[in-house]
């Protein structure tokens, strides 16, 4: 009977790291690929107000458009009561195709993130994008930050999104706080 007991309890020790480590949130990775002029997009449904997406980003090939732009966006996309979207955007301008201009996207226009504009390389870029139990969306890609106030907003679904090129997604973690946690 000690024997069992033993074993038992060495069994546990042992198998209590592998439960730790199925308990930690999932990550994700999407390739957004896009003919021009097409657009592609992943989305999953969130559950709270309180939201933390962080990941990476990488711009692999543009496929220019006459109407439509290279964009990459990580975004939060309302409940049924408000479709609105709010999040990051990332686009590279057809008459300059060596820079990604970064915004916030919100209601009644964008702000830069940093600098508005980086070089455009094929290196990862990392991101977060934040929204508070009060209502702030807080967003970084690189080093540049931004942030606005967007009140009572309730997300309805994550949209991870692109057209007209072809962009990855690596290393998305969302964390999501249930209220009054």
């Amino acid at each position: 009977m000690r024997n069992h007991a033993a074993f038992t309890t060495i069994m546990a020790a042992l198998l209590l790291p592998a439960f730790t480590l199925a308990a930690d949130a999932p990550t994700y990775g999407f390739e957004c690929d896009t003919m021009a002029g097409h657009f592609s997009s992943w989305t999953r449904s969130v559950t709270t107000k309180e939201i933390t997406i962080k990941g990476l980003i990488a711009i692999n090939e543009i496929r220019p458009d006459k109407k439509w732009g290279a964009t990459a966006s990580v975004l939060l996309r309302g409940d049924a009561k408000n479709r609105a979207s709010y999040g990051i955007r990332l686009y590279v301008p057809s008459k300059e195709p060596d820079i990604v201009v970064v915004e916030l996207l919100k209601i009644g226009g964008n702000n830069p993130i940093g600098a508005a504009s980086i070089p455009r390389t094929k290196k990862t870029l990392p991101f977060t994008l934040a929204l508070t139990p009060t209502g702030t969306l807080k967003a970084t890609v690189g080093d540049g930050a931004a942030s606005v106030e967007l009140g009572a907003f309730t997300p309805g679904k994550i949209v991870l999104g692109c057209s007209a090129g072809d962009f990855s997604f690596a290393e998305i973690g969302i964390s999501e706080t249930p209220a009054g946690s």
